[in-house]
């Protein structure tokens, strides 16, 4: 899982490799609800929905890091142009 996240592509869109495993879990839920499918194909299917919701869940946890930063960032940009600002105009 964690191979997979980190070789993913950074210009990746994030909201699209998210939308993309929770469409994976859907169809792997209709082959566990499928009353013909195999015992064995029910377990892989299952296997692959833990290992997805894991994923999802360290994506979600890297947006949120990402967010952070982003916004830390931001606030630091706007106080330096404010600083530099206030500085050039009282010299």
């Amino acid at each position: 899982m964690e191979e997979r996240l980190n070789s993913t592509n950074p210009l990746d869109d994030p909201k699209e490799s998210e939308s993309k495993l929770q469409r994976q879990n859907e169809e792997d839920q209709a082959i566990i609800q499928d009353e013909n499918a195999t015992p064995s194909e029910k377990e892989a299917a299952e296997a692959r929905v833990v290992e997805r919701n894991q994923e999802l869940t360290c994506l979600q946890t890297h947006f949120g890091e990402r967010e952070r930063e982003f916004c830390f960032f931001s606030k630091c940009k706007f106080s330096y142009h404010r600083w530099t600002r206030t500085n050039l105009i009282t010299r």
